[in-house]
């Protein structure tokens, strides 16, 4: 679906690196469309959203498109992208990376791609965007946990908390789908042909957390989707 080559050759431009692989998510980020393919994160021309190939064959540019493998010690296959104010969070089974600038161009000279947390998450439940924080789920033990991570600076660690340590055996595993809504301080998790579902309330004032709580409903139907 992606443009043609117009300048050089397979060896001078060559094809993106998500050539021949099975794309699993679409996200735009700083006027570019972005790719994922396994551990492969592309972003096309800015503005020109269908073109991966360079600008020339000779010189570089700021206009070319950005092509960073993701690098850890356990494999980094991405299954989630979350488009936040400081960069673009990525998901793999274990670790969170930040694709970001440091710059106010973000260039493939500017890229810059790093490993921020490495905690478990689960593949099939997209993370969510809390305003100032992200919260994603892991599966791995007998109930679901819910982390909140917060990026304050580039050079700073992030800061973590698990939401559901004060209630570890509340959330079910089985969850599998999730909703938020910024202005009312709500997140929400539930599971498809369920009666079930847990909510996450909280209030912020400036930097503080004032308050946080967990509750459940428990609806006449079952839940088939759940959106704010």
């Amino acid at each position: 679906f992606w443009k043609t080559r117009g300048v050089g050759d397979k060896d001078t431009n060559p094809f993106p690196s998500f050539y021949e692989k099975e794309i699993q998510q679409v996200f735009f980020h700083r006027n570019r469309l972005g790719l994922i393919a396994d551990e492969q994160v592309v972003l096309s021309r800015p503005g020109d959203y269908f073109n991966f190939f360079i600008v020339s064959a000779i010189t570089t540019s700021d206009d070319n498109p950005v092509d960073i493998t993701v690098s850890d010690t356990k494999p980094a296959f991405i299954n989630h992208v979350l488009p936040i104010n400081k960069g673009v969070m990525l998901f793999s089974d274990n670790g969170q990376h930040m694709l970001f600038t440091e710059s106010d161009l973000f260039t493939p000279k500017t890229a810059r791609l790093k490993k921020v947390a490495s905690y478990e998450c689960d593949a099939s439940i997209q993370p969510l965007d809390m305003g100032s924080s992200v919260m994603f789920t892991s599966n791995v033990s007998a109930y679901t946990r819910a982390y909140e991570a917060t990026i304050i600076d580039d050079d700073l660690p992030v800061k973590m908390l698990e939401q559901t340590r004060v209630v570890p055996e509340y959330v079910p595993k089985q969850v599998d789908t999730s909703a938020v809504s910024t202005s009312l301080g709500i997140v929400t998790f539930g599971t498809k042909n369920s009666s079930d579902i847990y909510h996450f309330k909280f209030f912020d004032s400036g930097e503080k957390r004032e308050q946080s709580s967990w509750y459940s409903w428990t609806l006449t139907g079952t839940l088939q989707h759940h959106l704010y």
